[in-house]
């Protein structure tokens, strides 16, 4: 004879705890999800609905307690959630073993505040009414940590100096959820004798202060470090920044010398042709290429500009790629020169770095600078690529390279700074950044 529906209905309703656990583990990571959200939420809860029933008709059938029917699942619903989550090992256990403790910390207290009720129970399922009082307590714990899983976690989970400090965070919380349902209660009925019953009431109250707590003081220390790391890089960058536009400033001067200079070295060149010297011709021809250097190719009327163009397209030749130059940039411009060449120097040496990876025939980058209205620059530098780029909450591509990811960063905080935006688009296997600035220069927030 089957089990009696009652029985099963009783496993259903315990085994429905898993669902707000679910819904726990999903709130750090919604935003590194492998599929959209709607086939990841979908898939999770046919899922989960299945593990439900199966599990009720199993744990009904052998008259086992549901927590041993939940450890028989736990490697499918992990392996379901590993495979919906793009993040790597060390967390993703980490969220899972985290929502697991929590979740089991529910189920304790629930247990400890109905065990009056619970000790006449002769099954080993919960009463239905403790395991919707189980169910309520997750989805309120849920809400209560809600900022410190969605705001603190998610953040901790970006941050790439903290990637060797995962697996043992995860094992730590697989040892905090092994121990909350080791030592839940069998014998309701000693509970009810003496302080036991309102002592472990309180102490799971203060392990979860605790565990938010702790969230807390790692991601302040984890946000201060990443802050101070962040500006010894930008302040390295900066630095190169200004010696790299001195150097291109100094070229420019040179150039523009050279321009100025260039009627008295006709004259000169003219008298020595004219009386026959050609010894002399040579000497000073020689002279003047020595001083020009290189040949330069003006490819902007904006001395900062074009002097940044030129610099690039010679790195550009060096390296067998082709930059497609389209500028129309006055001599004057309402932004300073020194973040224009900011921002097109980062843009240039992030796409030459880019397409370095590629075939010859596709290391192409397209750049477009154009004072679209007196008040408006328009910027866009466009180039292939190959893998996959994911996006991060500011807008800006994940990288989990120490040292990268700062020159986007930089340029979008210059752009900011002008009322501007910075938007990227990474379809078609084209990286495209797209700069629009305004008026004058704004205080940052």
């Amino acid at each position: 004879m089957g089990p009696h529906a009652n029985t099963i209905l009783r496993y259903a309703l315990e085994l429905a705890s898993v669902i707000p656990a679910a819904v726990i583990a999903l709130i750090p990571v919604h935003r590194s999800l492998r599929r959209s959200k709607t086939l990841v939420y979908g898939a999770m809860a046919v899922v989960l609905l299945a593990f439900v029933v199966a599990g009720s008709f199993i744990g009904a059938y052998f008259g086992c307690a549901s927590s041993l029917v939940t450890f028989a699942f736990m490697p499918l619903l992990l392996a379901v959630y590993s495979y919906v989550v793009d993040l790597n090992v060390g967390k993703t256990l980490f969220c899972f073993m985290f929502s697991t403790a929590l979740c089991a910390l529910s189920t304790l207290f629930v247990s400890l505040l109905n065990a009056p009720v619970e000790a006449t129970n002769p099954l080993v399922t919960f009463l239905p009414e403790t395991s919707l009082m189980v169910i309520l307590a997750e989805v309120v714990i849920g809400i209560l940590f809600y900022r410190t899983l969605d705001a603190k976690l998610s953040m901790l989970l970006t941050e790439e100096d903290l990637d060797g400090s995962w697996y043992p965070a995860s094992f730590a919380a697989f040892l905090l959820a092994a121990i909350l349902i080791w030592v839940s209660p069998t014998n309701y009925a000693l509970l009810l004798e003496g302080r036991i019953r309102t002592i472990s009431m309180a102490a799971c109250v203060i392990v979860a202060i605790g565990l938010v707590f702790l969230i807390d003081v790692i991601w302040r220390l984890s946000s201060h470090l990443v802050e101070n790391t962040r500006l010894r890089q930008e302040n390295n960058m900066l630095s190169m920044e200004e010696r790299r536009y001195a150097q291109l400033r100094s070229y420019m001067n040179q150039t523009r010398e050279l321009r100025h200079d260039f009627r008295q070295h006709m004259r000169v060149i003219s008298g020595l042709v004219h009386g026959n010297q050609i010894d002399e011709l040579t000497n000073y021809v020689d002279q003047i290429n020595q001083m020009a250097g290189q040949e330069h190719r003006r490819l902007c009327a904006n001395h900062a500009v074009d002097a940044v163009a030129s610099y690039y397209e010679a790195m550009a030749a060096e390296q067998g790629a082709t930059i497609e130059w389209s500028l129309d940039v006055p001599e004057e411009v309402f932004i300073k020169e020194a973040d224009l060449c900011s921002i097109i120097g980062n843009l240039v040496e992030n796409a030459l770095q880019a397409v370095s990876k590629l075939p010859a025939d596709r290391q192409i980058v397209k750049v477009t600078v154009r004072l679209i209205t007196e008040a408006m620059l328009g910027i866009t530098v466009k180039n292939p690529y190959e893998g996959k780029i994911r996006m991060g909450r500011n807008g800006l591509p994940r990288t989990y390279k120490r040292g990268h990811g700062i020159g986007l960063a930089s340029v979008s905080a210059i752009a900011k700074r002008y009322g501007g935006t910075c938007d990227i688009d990474v379809s078609n296997g084209q990286f495209a950044v797209s700069i629009l600035m305004y008026g004058e220069e704004k205080n940052a927030a």
